[in-house]
């Protein structure tokens, strides 16, 4: 039982980092074509990942119970952007031309104000994952639990990329990642749920 829980949390880890990376490629699609300056946006997906994933790592420890309300956020904020694009849309240009000038800067602030929150709860996951990992498996896990996040990171890339997007376009395929999202929640609520209480 216990070395089911052990591939099954590693399993979740993998799912995880599957659905943390690909709201990088996914946001970066979406607001591109929106913005249309791909500059713009890979810098805005960049800062504001790298931040807010570090920012969340850092306070991941305080929300070692939430852990299922935070995949839930991830997956609804990513949703709530799909299904409004068009109105961050309007925003974000409204905002740019209210300063002549600082159309860029004023984009770029935008783009990270609107990605903070998802890539700062994605910086959760990880580290209370490997945490509820711990609790089952003696000896350090963080290495491991970092190795099948980032596989299950490195598998969005090419299913994003080569399948997902051509297949279901973007906005199915960010509804479809958001679905990984919230299944990842329920799992932890429903399944491995004796450990966030630790």
């Amino acid at each position: 039982m216990r070395m089911a829980r052990e591939r099954f949390l590693v399993l979740l880890l993998a799912a995880s980092g599957f659905a943390g990376i690909a709201y990088e490629v996914l946001y970066g699609r979406l607001l591109g074509d929106r913005l249309g300056s791909q500059f713009l946006v890979n810098a805005a997906i960049l800062l504001t990942f790298l931040a807010g994933i570090g920012i969340g790592t850092r306070i991941a420890y305080r929300l070692w119970s939430w852990l299922p309300w935070v995949e839930a956020a991830i997956g609804g904020y990513a949703l709530l952007v799909a299904a409004n694009i068009e109105a961050i849309d309007t925003a974000l240009y409204r905002l740019a031309g209210a300063a002549p000038g600082a159309a860029m800067p004023v984009l770029l602030a935008g783009c990270v104000a609107l990605l903070a929150v998802p890539a700062t709860l994605i910086g959760v996951s990880l580290p209370v994952l490997s945490g509820y990992l711990a609790l089952l498996r003696p000896g350090p896990v963080f290495s491991s639990s970092y190795a099948a996040y980032n596989l299950g990171a490195a598998l969005v890339v090419l299913a994003s990329e080569y399948w997902l997007i051509r297949i279901a376009g973007i906005r199915a395929a960010t509804v479809m990642v958001a679905a990984v999202d919230i299944a990842v929640a329920a799992a932890v609520l429903f399944w491995v749920n004796d450990l966030r209480r630790r």
